[in-house]
């Protein structure tokens, strides 16, 4: 009524009260999704868009668009003698909100079952536990940023979270806890385990094919220098260049066996010097202007310290042969 529609069902008019009846459903979405939304942030101290992303994901769109059917129930409602035949028209509706809300808890109980798998897996060693899943979580931050929506953003992260899931072979055991430099045979398999990642995700029917390019280029650099085909500027997947970035920042804000993490201070003059180099200098901006390195310095970080005796070896493995910063 607050918006000009009418009480009464007899005058039910489709045309006329649309625009009240949108308004009236995003004011009950709002208020509905808001308030819960607000409860749940403040209980677990995050973000208030965070958590309302969290709580709604994408049922809320299908619920919006399927809102108007109840025009439909109503028309059918004033048209129809017996109640039952409603109930049997909605039935229908019923099951196929059902369904998709269905397939979407099924999305997520995979992207969660990945996330425990890497978890897992990084588990092992002190030193990259939880590396993924903060790189994951910085690419979805830059995605943001930079604009990007829907399929590309849950692409990159997924893309983000198993960047590395070819370094589970037992052959980089011994090369990923070494603390000296990389004999050339050595260095020539650690640049394999792109390649390696993507033969792995390519059994995982689901994974569409812009998240096994991302893994197979994130370490091809922004002149040419990078691996494993040496990809230059744009022909780089975008995705593989944001992850590049996000990979570098993690790898410097973490403990590592021959040093330990870097104040994002330096990390902001490290990303600036080889901005247009190494990295997207479009990325490396928008990274900069934005929050995301200050918010490194309110996150749990890995604490292990090294000994302070042992200066950072140049050689290291994590320089991979083709990167001037230390990738992880």
């Amino acid at each position: 009524m607050a918006f000009g529609g009418e009480p009464s069902m007899q005058s039910l008019n489709f045309l006329e009260s649309f625009p009240e009846f949108v308004l009236a459903v995003l004011v009950y979405f709002a208020v509905n999704t808001g308030t819960v939304s607000y409860v749940v942030s403040a209980s677990e101290s995050a973000s208030f868009l965070h958590t309302w992303r969290r709580l709604t994901g994408g049922l809320i769109w299908f619920d919006l668009a399927m809102s108007p059917l109840a025009f439909l129930v109503a028309w059918l409602y004033l048209r129809i003698d017996n109640p039952i035949f409603v109930f049997l028209a909605i039935i229908p509706l019923i099951g196929l909100r059902y369904s998709y809300g269905t397939n979407y808890e099924l999305q997520r109980l995979n992207t969660d079952l990945l996330r425990l798998m890497v978890k897992t897996i990084e588990a092992q060693d002190p030193y990259t536990s939880g590396h993924s899943l903060r790189v994951a979580e910085c690419a979805k931050d830059i995605c943001r940023e930079i604009g990007l929506k829907g399929k590309q953003v849950e692409n990159i992260e997924k893309a983000a979270l198993l960047h590395d899931i070819g370094k589970i072979d037992v052959a980089y055991g011994e090369i990923l806890r070494q603390k000296g430099p990389l004999t050339p045979e050595q260095r020539r398999l650690i640049q394999d385990h792109p390649a390696r990642g993507v033969d792995i995700v390519r059994s995982i029917r689901s994974i569409p094919n812009e998240v096994l390019e991302c893994i197979r280029h994130h370490h091809e650099r922004w002149d040419g220098n990078g691996y494993p085909d040496k990809l230059a500027a744009s022909e780089i997947p975008l995705g593989a260049r944001i992850i590049m970035v996000c990979d570098t920042i993690d790898a410097m804000t973490t403990a590592r066996p021959y040093r330990d993490p870097l104040p994002v201070t330096v990390v902001r003059e490290e990303l600036e010097k080889h901005s247009g180099s190494q990295f997207d200098a479009e990325i490396v901006s928008v990274v900069l202007k934005s929050a995301i390195l200050e918010r490194l310095d309110l996150r749990p970080i890995n604490t292990l310290t090294v000994n302070p005796s042992k200066p950072d070896q140049a050689g290291n493995h994590e320089a991979e042969g083709s990167t001037n910063l230390k990738l992880s």
